[in-house]
């Protein structure tokens, strides 16, 4: 299989709302009830980021704070590289780490 790359890459934040989002990385996809789910680290936030998109190319560049990090806490100041998945019981699920 060879991948070809998206001519209009980054699709979040996408070129015009990269200064105001700042930098995801480490992203966690879900297609759920026709919705795609995007879940990411998110700079400088210091929480794991959370946007939707109707076709997987164009996303909501108004980003939600899925999980903030605890800047009181020792071990999770910030939070990075969530896994997220959905159970058959319509419960969601979510890894990370600090």
């Amino acid at each position: 299989m060879k991948w070809t790359p998206y001519a209009l890459n980054p699709v979040l934040p996408d070129l015009s709302h990269s200064k105001d989002i700042g930098t995801v990385f480490d992203i966690s996809i879900l297609h759920d009830e026709g919705i795609w789910k995007m879940y990411g680290s998110w700079r400088p936030k210091n929480a794991i980021s959370y946007a939707t998109s109707k076709d997987g190319f164009t996303w909501n560049q108004n980003l939600q704070i899925a999980l903030p990090g605890d800047a009181k806490s020792t071990w999770e100041p910030i939070v990075n590289r969530p896994f997220v998945l959905k159970r058959a019981s319509g419960e969601y699920l979510m890894w990370y780490d600090s």
